[in-house]
């Protein structure tokens, strides 16, 4: 009996595909995926990144590729089944010569490149990490908070006032736009 079998035809990394482009920074940069929670609870701080091998030529899935995922952000966090490791992990290639993560943002604002790379060859994809709603807490105790004034001073109507005339109670509205 003689078996004839094709001769492998060398790996092709594919396009990465990432679910999600824009996703809201984190509250934490724990290790523990289900303590990342988004800052902004209205949008998603983690997406799913698939990655695919197929054989050059034949376009046949590779099963069992081992591709490199990673992150320019140290901090960010990427999760295979149970397993988590901040900034890269490696994923292997099922059936279909497709590998996922799941990738969650870091605490830090700005674009982040994510890379595949497979031997010599990468694939990168870009996801803007946006800082989540202003938040201002104010406490102090005692409730009292003590502000340095020059003398006088000038109103946008252009009078002039003097601080000493002044009551020294104020209450603070502020607004964030």
């Amino acid at each position: 009996t003689v078996t004839i079998r094709p001769i492998p035809q060398p790996p092709v990394l594919q396009d990465l595909q990432v679910a999600q482009t824009t996703l809201v920074v984190s509250d934490t940069n724990s290790l523990n995926p289900s303590l990342r929670n988004p800052l902004d609870p209205n949008l998603p701080n983690a997406t799913i990144v698939i990655v695919s091998v197929r054989e050059q030529n034949t376009n046949q899935p590779i099963q069992g590729a081992s591709v490199l995922l990673s992150s320019s952000d140290p901090d960010t966090l990427w999760v295979v089944g149970s397993n988590a490791q901040l900034r890269e992990t490696t994923v292997l290639t099922d059936a279909q010569g497709q590998a996922q993560a799941t990738f969650y943002t870091s605490k830090k604002a700005g674009t982040v490149t994510i890379t595949a790379q497979l031997d010599n060859q990468t694939k990168t994809a870009q996801i803007t990490q946006v800082p989540g709603p202003a938040l201002i807490t104010l406490s102090a105790n005692p409730t009292e908070i003590f502000v340095r004034l020059p003398d006088n001073f000038t109103t946008a109507d252009g009078q002039n006032h003097d601080y000493r005339n002044l009551d020294r109670r104020a209450q603070i509205t502020a607004t964030i736009a």
